[in-house]
């Protein structure tokens, strides 16, 4: 048996005394499968599937951001009731903000999830080759910078008195929202790249 299988089998067999229970060595496969994650129609399927919704909605949400600043706010400008076209236009946007928020957060949560299944499962195999530090720094800006583009996008959907200020006035908000969202966008290319 070539040293690189089995080091997740001893990591099964140690877990198997762990628990206790005595498996066939059918079982030890289906539990390396279950801790890896990399089930084939996860792979086929799952996997893609949840990666298009999050890019989908990524886009979505800071595509929909760039034209409300690029060409909605401009000719709202000009007209003579600007205020309330802004704040119906927002209104209007809001609930694809917030789907897209929620399918973000949801997708997002899944390719964290598979990831560092995998990048455990590559751990057990190969401890030396399998260093993710500088990964994990880049997808904690990342994630950093996500947190700042949601609470933006909240201060600027989301009806509340508090956040009219910004709302009334919202180029400068929406500026950085679409540069922090470029960001993202180029940051979670480059860590298709690294993983």
């Amino acid at each position: 048996m070539p040293a690189s299988n089995l080091v997740p089998v001893l990591t099964l067999l140690v877990a198997n005394q762990w628990c206790k229970r005595k498996l066939p060595v059918a079982s030890y496969q289906k539990r390396y499968l279950f801790l890896t994650g990399n089930w084939p129609l996860q792979n086929m399927l799952l996997k893609p599937l949840m990666q298009w919704i999050h890019v989908g909605s990524v886009v979505l949400m800071i595509g929909g951001f760039f034209f409300f600043r690029v060409v909605l706010l401009p000719i709202a400008n000009r007209s003579t009731d600007s205020e309330n076209l802004i704040a119906s236009a927002l209104r209007r946007f809001s609930g694809i903000v917030w789907t897209t928020l929620l399918t973000i957060l949801i997708s997002g949560l899944y390719n964290f999830i598979t990831f560092f299944r995998s990048a455990r499962a590559d751990a057990a195999i190969d401890p030396i080759v399998s260093d993710y530090s500088f990964y994990i720094l880049v997808l904690g800006i990342k994630l950093f910078i996500v947190f700042l583009i949601f609470t933006l996008a909240v201060v600027l959907t989301f009806p509340y008195p508090v956040f009219g200020v910004y709302q009334k006035r919202p180029a400068p908000w929406l500026n950085l929202t679409v540069i922090l969202g470029l960001i993202v966008i180029f940051l979670s290319a480059y860590l298709r790249r690294l993983g």
